[in-house]
């Protein structure tokens, strides 16, 4: 029992970000600051240390009072230390870990990562110190409280982020001045050219599809779907006459499919015959045409012409 207090106490602390952060990300650009900040705004100084620290610190502060405070009143001779930094390690391995090891950044955001995960054990240190000197079993609630709270904000929590993750569509945006989305928009450019330019060129010379329109539509609907999602999706279509769009580019299927899959299967069915002279990019009126029956509306053509206009600047700038 206590070690599941323990590890809910780490998820709990990882959802409340994911949270904030799919609240975030349905923003204007230029007012997201406000409301997350990442390593990247610290590293480019616009945000301090001192704020980017109370942003990430004050949840896993709270949430290790809390189960301290469930130790010393409930479990008083349990060992305390072990189950805070579980915790504290719960909490930074999506976020931190992941992005140290896996995520393509630079070594300035990998550092910031870094130290944030060590400022996070000591912070659950720190807690486990003034449990012995403090008796913190005055915070605690009763025993039948703390389940079904805690439950109860868990699963809000989990409903939240799946709820906005489904539904956010507002990633992109046609701010051209916005050095942060230009930023996100090359890294989601680079990461998808590492795993899938190969799929994406032969789709491109088999379905005469534009090679620079498919990556537009990949960025974009991975930003709306990323792939935990994704992987919710393919197994939703397992189910008897379900139909849904799945895959990276999001086409509609009744079966599972992976993302390569997927841009086959949106090069062929929607973009055959859109390759482009010189592969420029066409019209805005031209595009929305080609996309109306991919995706209609004047908004989804122009979030793709901007991400096409964004990804030659990223080529001429990097020669990518």
């Amino acid at each position: 029992m206590v070690w599941i207090f323990s590890i809910c106490v780490g998820v709990a602390i990882e959802l409340s970000f994911q949270a904030l952060k799919r609240l975030h990300v349905d923003q204007p650009w230029e007012n997201q600051a406000n409301s997350y900040w990442t390593t990247e705004d610290v590293v480019r100084h616009r945000v301090s240390w001192v704020k980017y620290c109370a942003f990430r610190l004050i949840p896993p502060c709270i949430g290790f009072l809390f189960l301290a405070s469930i130790l010393t009143k409930y479990w008083p001779d349990s060992f305390k230390l072990p189950l805070l930094l579980l915790a504290a390690l719960i909490s930074v391995i999506p976020r931190d870990v992941r992005q140290i090891l896996f995520a393509r950044l630079t070594i300035g955001r990998r550092v910031v990562h870094a130290c944030i995960s060590l400022v996070v054990l000591l912070l659950a240190l720190c807690i486990f110190g003034m449990s012995t000197l403090v008796d913190l079993a005055t915070l605690a609630p009763s025993l039948p409280d703390i389940i079904n709270d805690l439950w109860s904000v868990l699963l809000v929590l989990v409903l939240g982020v799946a709820y906005w993750s489904l539904t956010s569509t507002s990633q992109t945006t046609t701010d051209t001045s916005s050095v942060s989305e230009y930023e996100f928009i090359r890294e989601r450019y680079l990461r998808i050219r590492h795993r899938l330019e190969v799929v994406i060129a032969a789709a491109s010379r088999e379905f005469d599809a534009s090679k620079a329109l498919l990556f537009a539509i990949a960025i974009y609907e991975d930003m709306n779907r990323p792939r935990w999602i994704r992987w919710i999706e393919n197994a939703l279509v397992f189910l008897p006459g379900v139909q849904m769009t799945v895959g990276i580019c999001q086409v509609k299927s009744s079966k599972p499919l992976s993302d390569a899959e997927s841009i086959a299967l949106a090069a062929e069915q929607y973009l055959s015959g859109t390759l482009f002279a010189d592969e420029k990019k066409p019209d805005l009126a031209t595009l929305a045409s080609i996309l109306s029956s991919y995706n209609k509306g004047d908004k989804y053509a122009s979030q793709i012409y901007h991400i096409m206009s964004r990804i030659e600047m990223i080529q001429l700038v990097d020669g990518a």
